[in-house]
């Protein structure tokens, strides 16, 4: 019973947490006006393929930035299999309250009948290090632009400062820390059934350089994409749209997603960042659009991870039946 008081214990504080977030989130309407964030998330309605599309775009460069650290072996992957084990990552990172660590195992265990457990773990942490300096890539024109428009010593500038170095920092020593562990070895000594794994984990952590710059090089792309798709979320709720808007508003995401990574899909902790600084982002006198922008981004992350489970079912079901006995 005694290992599993640390793992009840974390289950039951991500739930009082994701309850928390809810909370949160309908005070936070309540006090914008219920009627007028319906009016604006009704009015986005034509905006909305296009966000989801730029979502998608976000998705699929993180996916391939994931594909380009599963060693030589990642070319035995059927496309189908790693089109559908991305959507089941997709799925458990924006529905289930696992965060990402769970989307990153439950892809690891998806991947690993073909690269083998070790490397489909060690492309987890690899991976995680490219995310986290493309964090720092993206925060830098994002303090930029929100010191142009509202100054060097506004609160969001010094968060956006604090997120960017502090996401550097842990990317950097990530990637450093994970090539230079021996995980493996010592995961093998403890449990013998794992040293097979453990083997392989110490081999494949050490990444090519090459594999590790293109895997990054996606990660960025991957934040490219993200300025369009809230360059799209500002269009939607009828903000002025300029470049430096945008990267303010994407600024007010990086510091809301960093900070609220605690709580479940930061539910809650996005749209209070945005009603916070809603003065950044030109919308202190409408703090229902502010939020809004938040709440869109949210609905059309579930329509992509709705669409996703559908699409694992179907495939599911098709697999069952050309499985089945004549």
């Amino acid at each position: 019973m005694a290992p599993e008081a640390p793992a009840t214990w974390k289950r039951a504080l991500r739930a009082l947490l994701l309850i928390a977030g809810i909370a949160m989130l309908a005070i936070l309407i309540r006090g914008a006006g219920p009627e007028r964030v319906l009016e604006t998330v009704i009015g986005a309605a034509a905006w909305m393929p296009l966000v989801i599309a730029f979502d998608l775009g976000f998705f699929a460069c993180e996916a391939m930035a994931h594909r380009a650290v599963l060693g030589p072996r990642r070319t035995e992957i059927p496309w189908s299999r790693f089109v559908r084990s991305s959507f089941l990552y997709y799925c458990v990172l924006a529905i289930a309250p696992l965060g990402r660590a769970g989307a990153e195992v439950a892809r690891a265990a998806s991947f690993a009948p073909w690269v083998g457990g070790g490397r489909a773990a060690a492309a987890a942490a690899n991976v995680q290090g490219g995310v986290l300096i493309a964090n720092l890539v993206i925060s830098v024109p994002c303090w930029i632009a929100v010191s142009s428009t509202v100054g060097v010593d506004h609160a969001l500038a010094w968060l956006l400062a604090l997120n960017g170095i502090g996401t550097g920092i842990a990317g950097a020593f990530t990637l450093l820390i994970v090539r230079r562990s021996r995980v493996g070895t010592w995961l093998g000594t403890r449990f013998p059934r794992l040293a097979k794994m453990g083997a392989e984990l110490d081999d494949a952590v050490v990444a090519p350089r090459r594999d590790l710059i293109v895997a990054t090089a996606w990660c960025c792309a991957a934040r490219i994409v993200q300025i369009g798709m809230y360059a799209s979320l500002l269009a939607a709720i009828g903000a002025s749209v300029t470049l430096g808007g945008t990267l303010v508003a994407l600024g007010v995401h990086l510091v809301g997603a960093g900070f609220g990574d605690f709580v479940p899909n930061q539910i809650g902790i996005l749209e209070g960042a945005y009603r916070i600084f809603a003065d950044a982002v030109g919308l202190a006198h409408d703090p229902a659009r502010a939020i809004s922008i938040a709440l869109l981004a949210r609905v059309a992350q579930f329509v992509i991870a709705g669409s996703g489970m559908l699409a694992l079912a179907m495939w599911r079901r098709d697999a069952a039946v050309v499985s089945a006995p004549s």
